[in-house]
């Protein structure tokens, strides 16, 4: 009974700590880009030099191929505005390696983030509307629908 008292003060206290020091915390911008077409999600570049915007630009559930991805700095710039193009409603992304992967729409693009190309594109069936993604020891997840499925790319099909 002392052991689980201890922990719970110990989890109370770690909580009123971390929850003083979120109401001290404040976000200070750095920088503001315009110019996007519905941005959606950023991650950072695998060696952290640069960061991924995804951009609808259109409609969110429309097959159309207007979205894209872009590159800025890490100071505000923009490197590439349309790096990667072709897409439909790129939402969320991951990085593995060499490869990018992000939800589409109705499906997950594969991008070599060397090229800059589509390496491969695999639909699935029922998405409906694909929000996120994950890769974790060489899995890639994503929801569906309120269901968390989960697919496996093999390095053969990029």
């Amino acid at each position: 009974m002392q052991k689980l008292f201890a922990t719970l003060l110990f989890i109370g206290a770690t909580f009123l700590s971390s929850a003083a020091f979120a109401q001290n915390a404040s976000l200070e911008f750095q920088w503001k880009i315009d110019g996007f077409d519905r941005p959606e999600s950023v991650i950072p570049s695998a060696d952290k030099s640069e960061i991924y915007v995804s951009n609808i630009n259109g409609p969110s559930n429309k097959q159309d191929g207007n979205g894209y991805i872009s590159r800025i700095s890490l100071d505000g710039k923009v490197i590439e505005k349309k790096w990667i193009t072709g897409l439909d409603g790129p939402r969320g992304f991951a990085l593995d390696n060499s490869k990018l992967y992000i939800s589409d729409v109705t499906g997950l693009v594969t991008v070599d983030i060397n090229t800059g190309q589509i390496v491969n594109r695999v639909p699935v069936a029922g998405a409906g509307f694909l929000n996120d993604v994950s890769v974790v020891n060489g899995r890639v997840f994503f929801p569906i629908r309120m269901v968390t499925r989960f697919i496996h790319i093999p390095k053969k099909m990029g």
